[in-house]
């Protein structure tokens, strides 16, 4: 087994880059402030009004788990179905909106990324640490809980799907929907371990080694390319 350290980091305190006050669990004044101006030029930028129903900021910021890159996860509730007839499609427009938001300002707060996603208030979180920057208190209060789990496991998996990924990408014959399914089955590998064990599952933790290390970036890049290829005439 290699010795090279997974993407998982946990310390004694929220980051304190945004949290402050006597427990260190105070979201820092002029951090809500901005992150709710964000959200306001976020639905400017949709074009599309979302009646808000509340903002929350979830994720690894709102948790002990946070690295020194950790976005910040900016979560906007709203009745996605009153917004559509096609859920899916509406999250869909929604992720493609955040991607071109991201891309054309790169706001930061203090060096952090900020991720806006655009949630059904139906849903619930798979963070521990859920803090309502609407109303400014925490909705659901993380507790400092060191996570125990297999690193070797952990490092098992990342390997084996590390191999499948680049085999698929340098494989004259793959093609975009192929690359499509390794996605999707990854993402699925993901997910069955969030409803498994939580954001310290094994399979989670594989996933965001792979993220780390830019194989899964990789892997939608050539995916990208495979369709235009397919598509062109040269």
């Amino acid at each position: 087994m290699s010795d090279r350290k997974l993407a998982v980091e946990y310390h004694k305190e929220l980051n304190p880059k945004i949290w402050g006050g006597k427990d260190g669990k105070t979201l820092k004044p002029q951090i809500r402030e901005k992150c709710l101006e964000i959200v306001k030029e976020f639905e400017k930028f949709c074009a599309t009004p979302l009646n808000v129903k509340e903002v929350v900021l979830i994720g690894s910021n709102a948790n002990y788990n946070w690295t020194p890159t950790s976005d910040l996860d900016i979560h906007i509730l709203c009745n996605i179905s009153a917004l559509s007839n096609c859920k899916e499609l509406t999250k869909e427009f929604f992720d493609v909106k955040n991607k071109k938001f991201k891309e054309q300002y790169g706001i930061t707060i203090y060096g952090l990324e900020i991720e806006v996603t655009v949630q059904d208030i139906k849903m619930g979180f798979e963070s521990d640490g859920v803090y309502s920057l609407t109303k400014g208190k925490w909705l659901h209060e993380p507790k400092y809980s060191p996570p125990k789990y297999d690193e070797d496991e952990a490092k098992d998996i990342s390997d084996t799907w590390k191999k499948k990924i680049v085999s698929a990408i340098k494989k004259p014959s793959s093609t975009h929907k192929s690359l499509e399914k390794l996605k999707n089955d990854l993402k699925k590998l993901r997910q069955s371990g969030l409803n498994r064990k939580g954001e310290f599952d094994e399979k989670n933790i594989a996933f965001k080694d792979l993220r780390k290390t830019g194989v899964v970036e990789k892997l939608k890049t050539v995916r990208d390319k495979k369709l235009k290829d397919e598509l062109s005439i040269k």
